[in-house]
């Protein structure tokens, strides 16, 4: 059985920074992290505006840090999956993906979120090949035209319209449909 004072599901930025402040104040925290420690930040080669990283950080950079930190902390750290949670007397009663017992003071989801699939043939092929997401609505991104962005159209499909790299300039400092 799992007991803890702070349960955390889940293992991005944010559920590895609620691990690192909850252990740092004294807190017995144990953070599920599920089958990928780190979860999608992993795949970002860069976070802008992140601080202390005036000229971005890489996700698979960035979560190592963390995740050190928050161990460091005393932070627990379990590749497994909340599966069920739910409230009893004064306590949080739930199962790990293992079937273990898990009960805790208090829980953080920080489960983050999916990526939106366009669901056309030859999507899953091409990821990272010409297809990939936009940073700020996380919806698939096609890039098509060319290798040089000054001669590719970028399609969101978060905002559903095409525009022109050169005159979508800094796409990566705004949301591609503005």
């Amino acid at each position: 059985m799992i007991k803890c004072d702070i349960l955390i599901a889940g293992s991005g930025i944010a559920g590895l920074s609620a691990a690192l402040t909850a252990a740092r104040l004294g807190y017995s925290t144990v953070a599920l992290t599920g089958a990928v420690l780190g979860g999608q930040l992993l795949s970002v080669n860069k976070i802008d505006g992140y601080p202390g990283f005036p000229e971005g950080v890489p996700g698979y950079d960035l979560c190592p840090m963390v995740q050190e930190q928050a161990t460091a902390e005393g932070a627990e750290l379990r590749m497994m999956e909340l599966v069920d949670l739910g409230q009893g007397e004064g306590v949080w009663r739930g199962r790990a993906g293992d079937g273990g017992a898990i009960e805790a003071r208090a829980v953080i989801v920080a489960t983050g979120a999916r990526l939106k699939k366009l669901e056309i043939p030859g999507e899953e092929r091409l990821f990272g090949k010409g297809v990939s997401h936009c940073a700020s609505c996380d919806a698939p991104l096609l890039i098509a035209g060319g290798v040089d962005l000054g001669r590719a159209s970028i399609a969101c499909h978060g905002r559903a319209s095409w525009r022109r790299a050169d005159r979508a300039e800094g796409l990566s400092r705004r949301h591609c449909g503005a």
